[in-house]
């Protein structure tokens, strides 16, 4: 089912008893209709960065750890259809808007763009079917310079299976859209091994996993030591992205279960911070360590906790242990 709001409902919106703080001013609410598109979204970008913050504090509160909840969440300056389709419709203004677009957005752009896609190749299968004859051969897909088409990866067994037998898993590193599309279009020639293991019923099984040493020494990346791992800002942000809706798939569940709420709590915490980009060389350490502690340790997300990460990161001079 499609997303039908580009930013998510606020509390304003549920509470009709509750003044709108956000655009009670009418001198405020003129100054914003004016704003331009950019502006539109840099201002809700804002808002959603403060609402993230209000709902974690709300979490601490629900766990004992914070005396009192987070306060009402502040609603979105509206941006209506014709803004969200030039938005996603033309790659160069969303390049240049990208990083005022929440996760929330994100996904919303994601979701309009495949159903698009996919309804012109329904629509162009049914007016060419004549070119599906066998003396033709299919013309070469393209890739697409939108980065929303890099939500379009289906994820093959064997990285399930990876996930599921081998012990360690699978790095994070492996999960940017560049590596997932070569395992999945290379899964027969790829670093692989046997597993065996015991089904439910006590039976023996086989299955193939991944390599992961020896992929780990084919794409040059760092071994187990480097709690970099090898990504950039952009390419931790993407590889979060897929292994989120990796975990939604092979977790019973989905969306609804504990890992992947707490994979979602975890990299929204660090993606979502005004400057998280110019600091990420001080904050991935610590990342890295919490992903870590949570394999061994499998905890709630307690916000209070990322707090003082996060103190820790805004002072480079810090330890990251």
């Amino acid at each position: 089912m499609l997303r039908d709001r580009f930013y998510p409902t606020s509390q304003s919106l549920e509470d009709p008893q509750r003044v709108h703080k956000t655009h009670g001013n009418p001198v405020l609410v003129e100054a914003l209709k004016k704003l331009s598109l950019e502006g539109k979204l840099k201002f809700n970008r804002e808002i959603e960065v403060k609402n993230e913050a209000r709902r974690l504090k709300s979490v601490d509160h629900a766990m004992g750890n914070a005396s009192r909840p987070g306060s009402p969440t502040a609603s979105f300056v509206t941006v209506d259809s014709e803004e969200i389709d030039l938005i996603r419709k033309e790659p160069a203004f969303l390049k240049r808007v990208f990083d005022y677009l929440g996760p929330w957005a994100i996904n919303f752009i994601q979701e309009r763009n495949s159903s698009d896609k996919r309804k012109a190749e329904e629509d162009s299968e049914a007016k060419d079917v004549a070119t599906k004859k066998a003396r033709l051969v299919p013309d070469v897909e393209e890739g697409s310079n939108d980065p929303t088409v890099l939500s379009e990866v289906n994820f093959p067994q064997i990285l399930f299976d990876t996930a599921r037998r081998v012990s360690g898993g699978i790095p994070l590193s492996f999960f940017t859209y560049e590596r997932l599309s070569a395992i999945a279009s290379d899964t027969l020639l790829t670093q692989k091994i046997r597993v065996s293991f015991l089904d439910d019923d006590g039976k023996k099984s086989t299955v193939y996993a991944l390599d992961v040493p020896k992929l780990i020494d084919e794409w040059k990346l760092p071994k187990g030591g480097d709690k970099k791992e090898g990504l950039s800002f952009s390419e931790f942000r993407e590889a979060a992205g897929f292994l989120l809706k990796f975990e939604a798939e092979r977790t019973v569940g989905g969306e609804n279960s504990n890992n992947y709420k707490w994979f979602d709590n975890h990299f929204s915490f660090w993606l979502v911070h005004r400057g998280s980009e110019s600091l990420f060389e001080f904050w991935k350490d610590l990342e890295f360590d919490q992903r870590m502690e949570r394999k061994i340790y499998p905890k709630p997300f307690v916000a209070s906790s990322y707090e003082n990460a996060w103190s820790k990161a805004e002072t480079p001079s810090c330890p990251s242990a």
